[in-house]
């Protein structure tokens, strides 16, 4: 590995962490309809970009890029979102967050060069409980009671097999 040269002033990281002007301008204009474009699951690439052709009750005739036509179920596609969002810096604004959506924006990303860094502000974290009210039985013992501390708290009493029993489920046991 090279050694760092002493008092060597280091590059602007400016082009690897934002998409220049320009190329926004060009991911922008490239056509697009939100009742047409979706993604197609494929075995080599992930999700193939794809224009629904027709429908015909579960199964959807999607084009795909080379003029191929393939068929899939209609829960298998996934939506596209709006060229708006091509290259984004924080994923968490799109319209559309699926599967498929957070693979290609990462991809192009990577295919330009971009680095992908996401900063979280201190009021989008959820505060966590102490330890010793990880596997708590009573959950109004807890210090915050929020949706992820009563998530992690069930989580960690599921992996410890300290499952809750509910009171329905002892009254039809002990009946039958």
């Amino acid at each position: 590995m090279p050694r760092p040269i002493p008092n060597q002033e280091d590059e602007d990281p400016t082009p690897y962490l934002f998409v220049s002007l320009e190329q926004r301008r060009i991911d922008q204009s490239k056509p697009y309809d939100s009742k047409k474009n979706c993604w197609v699951p494929d075995e080599k690439e992930g999700y193939l970009l794809g224009e629904i052709k027709a429908t015909k009750g579960d199964i959807v005739s999607v084009g795909l890029p080379g003029g191929e036509v393939k068929e899939v179920k209609s829960h298998q596609i996934m939506q596209v979102n709006p060229p708006k969002f091509e290259k984004i810096e924080d994923m968490g604004d799109m319209t559309i967050l699926n599967e498929a959506t957070v693979l290609h924006n990462l991809r192009q990303r990577y295919y330009a060069k971009l680095i992908y860094s996401k900063d979280f502000k201190k009021d989008q974290l959820q505060q966590v409980n102490p330890p010793k009210y990880e596997k708590a039985e009573d959950m109004s013992n807890l210090t915050y009671l929020n949706d992820a501390s009563v998530l992690h708290n069930l989580r960690q009493r599921y992996y410890h097999k300290l499952i809750y029993l509910s009171v329905s489920y002892l009254i039809t046991f002990t009946i039958t």
